[in-house]
């Protein structure tokens, strides 16, 4: 029998408000190890908001994430460094800036060795 290894992420039921604003209503996003996931949607999805959720810029006000496996209690960006949150901010919110690459194929090599937990990108 194969041991199924924990998700890298799994984030469960996440919801976030702002105001009478419901921003994020029971959001279900997982992603295992080596996935590179791409977030699409219009203006007002709720992108940035689950980002900023895992990478501690905001807190949800329900839900649940768990980083390898262990449940995470991501109050801060401290907080998520120190749970290693995958995303924690290094991909989003202009860190990431394919200018910063030469070329494309070192562009995919970064990003395929950030996803398997390698390295990070950005700052």
């Amino acid at each position: 029998m194969t041991e199924t290894a924990p998700l890298r992420v799994e984030m469960r039921g996440v919801s976030k408000s702002f105001g009478a604003v419901r921003a994020l209503d029971a959001v279900d996003f997982e992603a295992a190890r080596g996935e590179i996931h791409a977030l699409l949607g219009e203006n007002g999805a709720g992108k940035t908001t689950l980002m900023n959720i895992l990478s501690g810029l905001y807190r949800m006000d329900e839900g649940r994430v768990a980083v390898e496996g262990r449940e995470a209690d991501i109050h801060s960006p401290q907080d998520a460094i120190a749970v290693g949150a995958p995303l924690s901010g290094a991909l989003h919110g202009g860190t990431f800036d394919l200018r910063d690459f030469s070329d494309t194929a070192q562009t995919l090599a970064a990003v395929a060795a950030f996803a398997e937990g390698t390295t990070s990108i950005g700052g």
